[in-house]
């Protein structure tokens, strides 16, 4: 088959790789699969894998995209520093955070020492 103008990603399911549906700050969906924090935001390396075929590739801060570049295919189209899209795409973060490497993460760390109300505690809805 030949296909031209069409970018094609097959995602594993896998539970060594979070993934889940996010939105970059302009509110372009996409899913996000890297390291997670405590309370299952993004945080850390990951990429954002987007409806329309791009990539962002960088780190994470709390549920949001912090520093990486964008790749549409392989080529780079923008990059973010500091939570911000820079105003030309920036070689050193490209090199930093190229379109091919993999982000896998752990399962997210547990919390420790947490108290968990039992069910029929008052004042606690089931």
């Amino acid at each position: 088959i030949e296909v031209e103008g069409l970018i094609c990603k097959i995602i594993p399911e896998s539970k060594l790789a979070p993934n889940y549906e996010m939105c970059d700050p302009e509110g372009h969906k996409g899913r996000y699969l890297g390291a997670l924090n405590i309370s299952g935001d993004a945080h850390g390396n990951g990429r954002l894998e987007y409806e329309n075929g791009c990539t962002f590739v960088g780190q994470f801060q709390r549920g949001k995209l912090f520093n990486g570049a964008y790749y549409r295919g392989t080529r780079l189209m923008f990059t973010m520093m500091k939570g911000k899209w820079t105003d030309v795409p920036s070689t050193a973060l490209q090199k930093k955070y190229p379109h091919g490497i993999q982000m896998h993460a752990k399962s997210p760390p547990r919390a420790k020492n947490v108290a968990v109300p039992p069910s029929n505690a008052e004042g606690f809805d089931e």
